[in-house]
Order: C-alpha cells, then sequence, then structure tokens
C-alpha cells in the first residue's frame, strides 16, 4: 500500500534527458555562462583597442604639440599676424602646455579605462549568477502576485 490508495499509481518526477528536469535545467545556465564568457572577450577587445587608439593619439599628440604649434605660428606669419601670435604663444609656453596636458590626460585615461574594463568585467562574469538569483526570485513573486 505504501500510503497510497488502492488502485493510484505512484507519479515520479522526471529525472532529466528528454523529460525534463536537471539535465534541461543545466543546458540554459551552460548557455549563459557561455553568453557571459563571449561577451567578456568583446568587452576585452573593445577596451583593449580603446587603451591602445588612447594611448597611441594621445602620446602622438603630446609628441608633436611643438610642431603642431610651430604650424600655427607659420600660418600666422603667412597671413599677416605673425608677430602678435608669435609673442602671446611665447608668453603663455604653449608648447610645453599643450605638451604636458596631453601627457596628464594620457596619465589619467590610461587608468580610467582599466577601470572601467575591470568594472564591466565584475558585471558580465557576474550576470549568469545574478540572473539566476534574481530571476527565481522574480518568477516566484510573479507567481504569487
Amino acid at each position: 500500500m505504501n500510503g497510497h490508495r488502492l488502485g493510484e499509481r505512484r507519479r515520479e518526477a522526471p529525472r532529466g534527458g528528454a523529460t525534463g528536469g536537471p539535465a534541461l535545467v543545466a543546458l540554459p545556465r551552460r548557455i549563459a555562462w557561455a553568453v557571459a564568457a563571449a561577451a567578456f572577450a568583446l568587452w576585452s577587445l573593445l577596451a583593449w583597442g580603446a587603451y591602445g587608439l588612447a594611448d597611441g593619439l594621445l602620446g602622438w599628440g603630446a609628441t608633436n604639440a611643438g610642431a603642431v604649434i610651430d604650424g600655427g605660428r607659420n600660418l600666422a606669419s603667412a597671413a599677416g599676424v605673425g608677430r602678435p601670435v608669435g609673442q602671446a604663444a611665447d608668453a603663455l609656453g604653449l608648447e610645453g602646455l599643450a605638451s604636458g596636458s596631453l601627457g596628464l590626460l594620457r596619465a589619467v585615461l590610461a587608468p580610467a579605462i582599466i577601470a572601467v574594463w575591470a568594472i564591466g568585467a565584475v558585471l558580465l562574469l557576474a550576470a549568469p549568477w545574478l540572473l539566476s538569483r534574481f530571476g527565481g526570485m522574480l518568477s516566484g513573486l510573479l507567481r504569487r502576485g
């Protein structure tokens, strides 16, 4: 009798495979982790490109700031206003100011890119876990309400 009524069959929960259960639950988790890994790789590639682009362009700009300012002086001389522009550039120290500003921006931007990458990487890698945690909680709330 085993605690069942006479003539009543005991129903068992499916144990996986094609009928459902743990095997089908594990499949979305694996897909979620695979998507998170692919998103992490894409995010890392994007951050690496941004870091290289920012470092290269700002380094080039800091190195060539003097040449650009000299070109501006030459253009001002050709236009007929060379002497006042040259005196103003020398008085302000534009070459050092431009070079130093770009160097400072380069020094601040590189760690900022790394920090943004790290925050994004943590969120991307935690997303499957967070979704399973909060998804179960939300589905429970939706079933009740």
